[in-house]
């Protein structure tokens, strides 16, 4: 055996690995008077590691003041993105039924909602907690479709009659393979490249 042959198969090897390589996340929402939380626990084979969404978005928010601020829309580039709406609402149908595929295969192995509110009376608290329940219905009802929830989703609102109160956490554990999410992002690139006088306009081309 050469290395005309040894080498290839490592390297079919290693993008066979690749895609099956099994990516965990975790997220966990947080949200107190005194506390507010976006983190999301990655693991790719044995490696953790923590993203602060929350301090990242802060730092990107701190880069964006230090930057020249741009130009108000002008009415023709308001004129542009108007006479651009149907096809960008094509193209967001187009981008849904791309993520759909990827959004199937991906397994809802946890999630957990619990929240604690108050308005101070009780009829206006019963009926906010009424609301509560709806949009965590909702919510579930979208996951289950475009996902496939494994474990039973644990949803809970605790109503507070006797004062004023608004804390929630949210915690959902995911999983899935890295191939599909090659795949997707290829498709995605693709159909952003083939669309990107659609996607971004001519006027934004010209200034890049």
């Amino acid at each position: 055996m050469t290395w005309y042959t040894i080498v290839p198969a490592i390297l079919i090897l290693l993008c066979l690995v690749i895609f099956i390589t099994k990516i965990s996340i975790k997220a966990i929402i947080l949200y107190t008077p005194l506390e507010r939380q976006v983190v999301l626990r990655v693991r790719v084979w044995f490696i953790p590691f923590t993203i602060d969404v929350l301090k990242l978005l802060q730092k990107r928010k701190e880069k964006q003041n230090k930057e020249p601020k741009q130009e108000e829309a002008s009415e023709d580039s308001i004129s542009e993105w108007l006479e651009r709406m149907p096809n960008l609402i094509k193209s967001a149908g187009d981008i849904h039924t791309i993520l759909k595929g990827f959004l199937q295969k991906i397994k809802v192995k946890k999630f957990s909602w619990s929240s604690h509110i108050g308005t101070g009376d009780a009829a206006a608290t019963g009926i906010l907690a009424g609301q509560v329940w709806s949009v965590k219905g909702i919510a579930i009802g979208l996951i289950s479709h475009y996902m496939r929830v494994v474990g039973q989703p644990q949803l809970e609102v605790h109503p507070v009659f006797q004062g004023t109160a608004a804390a929630t956490r949210l915690e959902c554990a995911v999983s899935f393979r890295s191939g599909p999410v090659i795949f997707t992002a290829i498709k995605l690139l693709r159909y952003i490249k083939k669309h990107r006088s659609v996607l971004i306009g001519q006027t934004e081309q010209l200034h890049q």
